[in-house]
């Protein structure tokens, strides 16, 4: 485009070797990361150009990471398992168990809970049922409460 302060071929070359970072890149040609943006949306050389950088890096970062599990260092080995082994039953899940009757209400107590002092309201049971009414009165009290799928509310 016309007016530009820097070429396409210009911005390609300080891309090269910046590993994709954008603040290198407008550092190199004393501009805002903005234009290098503006650059990368105009021109689809550049835009190549900078996907190319940014494949390098990740090409690197695996090469550390087969290093690292080459060095039989456990963590590299545990994160390539649990994402790369999924299809080979290598998942962490977390089980849950409810001991008790079918009919006995369900506890869930939160640990470190980031809501707020007023949680939202749950939801209720079937219209105009006692669970329901529980739900709203407790709620309303502040008092902590759980309710099952069923609609059993246990104030604890």
């Amino acid at each position: 485009m016309s007016g530009e302060k820097y070429t396409a071929a210009e911005v390609i070359e300080a891309i090269q070797d910046s590993a994709g970072i954008k603040a290198v890149v407008a550092r190199r040609l004393g501009c805002h990361r903005f234009t290098i943006d503006r650059y990368i949306s105009r021109y689809a050389t550049v835009e190549r150009a900078y996907q190319q950088e940014r494949e390098k890096l990740v090409d690197l970062a695996e090469s550390e990471f087969v290093r690292h599990i080459k060095a039989s260092e456990w963590p590299a080995i545990k994160w390539a398992l649990a994402t790369l082994g999924k299809n080979r039953g290598y998942v962490e899940r977390i089980e849950q168990e409810h001991r008790g009757s079918r009919d006995a209400p369900l506890l869930v107590e939160y640990v470190n809970d980031w809501r707020p002092n007023n949680p939202t309201l749950p939801a209720p049971g079937p219209a105009g049922s006692q669970a329901s009414r529980e739900t709203l009165q407790l709620v309303s009290s502040g008092a902590a409460l759980a309710q099952d799928d069923v609609g059993h509310v246990d104030s604890g």
